[in-house]
């Protein structure tokens, strides 16, 4: 009887290191590729947002925390991602960051990839409602036929969020 159960049991463990180690491949690999085409999402804020204190309420109630200056995290990221939101200026950059122990990977969280969308998409929905507050867009799902570009570098205005983030009308 008990030799009859060791060839499951050793099949169990080596279908299980075989399909944990795929998924953080795949991980890997979906998360490279989302960082070089979406590095970050700028977002034109009012002056002074920063230090605003409906912002610090915001942040307090969605669980951000301060660790830095200018940079509020929100998860530990440790093996799963967590959300930065950093200012630099009147300008809100909000990234998504995979870490994998030994490397971290971010990229804007609205890029369309698929693990962690049901979470991210929550994420959004709660930065919309400060974003509303400060009338600002609201931040929106990219979709990988929109040919959306991200760039760390320039700052997007409102007028230029409603063309990246809206399809022409055919």
């Amino acid at each position: 009887m008990q030799g009859d159960l060791l060839p499951i049991v050793i099949g169990s463990i080596v279908g299980g290191l075989f399909g944990g180690i795929l998924s953080i491949v795949i991980l890997w690999v979906m998360s490279n590729k989302a960082q070089r085409t979406y590095p970050a999402l700028s977002i034109p804020v009012p002056n002074g947002a920063r230090y605003s204190p409906d912002f610090e309420l915001w942040a307090q109630l969605n669980k951000y925390r301060r660790t830095g200056e200018n940079c509020f995290t929100k998860g530990r990221g440790l093996l799963t991602s967590s959300t930065e939101i950093r200012f630099h200026g009147n300008e809100m950059e909000i990234v998504e960051v995979v870490n994998f122990l030994f490397a971290k990977r971010r990229f804007a969280i609205n890029a369309p990839v698929m693990f962690g969308k049901p979470v991210r998409r929550h994420k959004i929905k709660q930065i919309n409602k400060l974003l509303e507050h400060w009338q600002c867009p609201p931040i929106e799902f990219g979709k990988p036929s929109d040919g959306l570009r991200f760039n760390r570098y320039t700052a997007c205005t409102a007028s230029r969020l409603k063309i990246f983030f809206r399809r022409p009308a055919v």
